[in-house]
């Protein structure tokens, strides 16, 4: 049986950037890539499916095909219900992390190597804890996200590397929509 998966869609939906539909791509990934029980959350690429058949192999075709419908470069990282519990129970930054918006969990295509955490331009109350192919950022209360200096150096230390982010909230959120869509069983 096929488990519902998280898809994480890569920079759209950015202001006026990058412009995906979300009614059209639920709507282009049941009927032209036959995934089931699509759902998304936001409008920055949070999308719960049962794929037909493997995950990996679908997050690669529905990025192809969101640039050849929608013309946007999306690359797309997936988890299982099972990842983003892990994700959740991990959660090294709780105490601390006192404002979910500033609170977000990097996801990446594959497990970080070691980082030059000494090389980052880590604010001084910004703090960083990477786990397997999550990182875990908690952007402070003085600076906030658009203001910080990490998301792009941490683009240069791991170059090649797929890395898209959700604030805690979200993450949240989409680990309650894979518990329903998997309560309520995948289609036969």
């Amino acid at each position: 049986m096929d488990h519902p998966t998280a898809f994480f869609l890569r920079g759209i939906n950015v202001g006026a950037n990058n412009r995906v539909p979300m009614a059209e791509l639920r709507a282009l990934l049941a009927e032209k890539l036959g995934a089931q029980q699509v759902k998304t959350y936001l409008q920055s690429g949070n999308v719960v499916a049962v794929p037909p058949g493997d995950p990996d192999d679908f997050a690669k075709t529905m990025s192809q095909v969101i640039d050849m419908e929608f013309g946007v470069h999306s690359p797309v990282v997936h988890r299982t219900r099972e990842d983003l519990s892990a994700v959740l129970a991990a959660d090294p930054l709780r105490d601390i992390a006192t404002d979910e918006k500033l609170y977000q969990v990097h996801f990446c295509d594959r497990p970080v190597p070691e980082l030059n955490l000494a090389a980052l331009p880590i604010h001084e109350d910004e703090r960083i804890v990477v786990n397997g192919s999550e990182i875990y950022i908690w952007y402070g209360s003085n600076k906030g996200i658009h203001a910080s200096k990490l998301p792009a150096a941490l683009g240069k230390q791991l170059p090649g590397m797929t890395i898209t982010a959700r604030n805690i909230r979200t993450v949240r959120k989409v680990a309650e929509l894979l518990e329903a869509a998997e309560s309520s069983g995948s289609p036969s």
